[in-house]
């Protein structure tokens, strides 16, 4: 089997046209020989038919050779000719179809093109849209903004104000106790979220008020006479708070039995929790300006500021063995930040001495 030269199909090897597509096929020498062969046989199988049924004749024998190979040699011309003619036609035809499919083609192509054209329209015309849409969009995005922006404004007013009556009441709040505005260092009071302490005095007092010890200390026990430093937490605030306590008896306690003496806060000013809300000795508290501190409580001397912006108060009150009361003020970028204020075991033993 061969296949057709042009479109691939399976012929038989004597196949001179493609039974698919009609084209004419390679004529080997091989097929021509085959032919010629063919064709000698016929006359020769002639010849000998017809010198088996009239025998031999004296004469025409020289003649019927001659005329055999005229035949022979017609018959081969006559092939030729036809095989002309038939790749001719084969070629005419294939010249047919290949203008065909190019008519086919062009005919596509105009298709694309007409296609394409419709498509540049409706392209044209959705962006026409869209660019209307948006055009109606930002119209409508600038009034919603603008709307937006009213109703931002007046929320930022209604929180100022808010905001500002909460810091006058905090205010208020912090310096109503005209009895401690009006106390002294050596008084050891201290106010926090409301609640005026003297110390020495008992640390179920603070606890009793919302005040809770961490959970690593709260089982420790005081021994006799020892004094301690704790951590203490309150509810709703990230401040620090450090108390100092003592057992001034002469047997172990509980802790909760133990006297504070002292007491270290130090607020968070970056948290979005409320401080402790503080009041020394003064009325000086968490709202009080730095320039005011001199004139709340003379007694306080300030330490210097550094170069980070702090800025320490501090007094010292002398008694007459020799101990003292401390209370130090911390100042950081112009804000109230942290307070200590401290008594020493043997004031707190004479204070608790002097109330039994």
């Amino acid at each position: 089997m061969k296949k057709c030269v042009k479109c691939g199909t399976e012929l038989i090897d004597q196949a001179r046209f493609c039974t698919h597509c009609r084209a004419p096929q390679p004529v080997t020498d091989e097929m021509l020989q085959m032919q010629q062969m063919t064709a000698l046989n016929n006359a020769g199988m002639g010849q000998i038919s017809e010198a088996g049924s009239n025998g031999p004749k004296k004469g025409k024998g020289p003649l019927i050779a001659v005329i055999s190979a005229l035949v022979i040699v017609l018959l081969i011309a006559g092939g030729l000719v036809a095989y002309h003619f038939v790749s001719v036609k084969a070629n005419e035809d294939d010249s047919e179809v290949v203008e065909s499919r190019e008519d086919d083609e062009e005919d596509e192509d105009e298709d694309e093109d007409e296609d394409k054209d419709d498509k540049d329209k409706e392209d044209k015309k959705d962006k026409d849209d869209k660019d209307s849409k948006d055009d109606d969009a930002d119209v409508s995005t600038e009034a919603s903004e603008e709307a937006s922006e009213e109703v931002t404004d007046e929320a930022s007013t209604e929180e100022s104000t808010e905001d500002s009556k909460e810091d006058d009441s905090d205010d208020a709040e912090i310096t109503s106790d005209t009895a401690l505005n009006n106390s002294k260092i050596s008084d050891h009071k201290i106010e926090l979220n409301g609640k005026v302490y003297t110390l020495p005095c008992k640390l179920s007092e603070f606890t009793d008020n919302g005040f809770t010890i961490s959970a690593r200390e709260e089982t420790y026990d005081i021994e006799e006479s020892s004094a301690g430093c704790i951590s203490m937490e309150l509810d709703g605030t990230d401040d620090s708070i450090y108390f100092d306590i003592y057992n001034p008896t002469s047997k172990t306690v509980s802790i909760y039995d133990s006297y504070v003496t002292g007491m270290d806060v130090s607020l968070n000013l970056y948290s979005d929790k409320k401080n402790v809300q503080v009041v020394l000795p003064g009325g000086i508290n968490n709202k009080t300006k730095l320039e005011d501190i001199s004139r709340l409580l003379p007694d306080l001397e300030t330490d210097g500021t550094d170069s980070d912006g702090w800025t320490a108060f501090k007094n010292e009150v002398a008694y007459d063995d020799g101990d003292n009361t401390s209370l130090k003020v911390y100042y950081t970028e112009g804000k109230f930040y942290s307070v200590s204020y401290t008594m020493t075991s043997s004031n707190a033993q004479e204070c608790i001495e002097n109330n039994q």
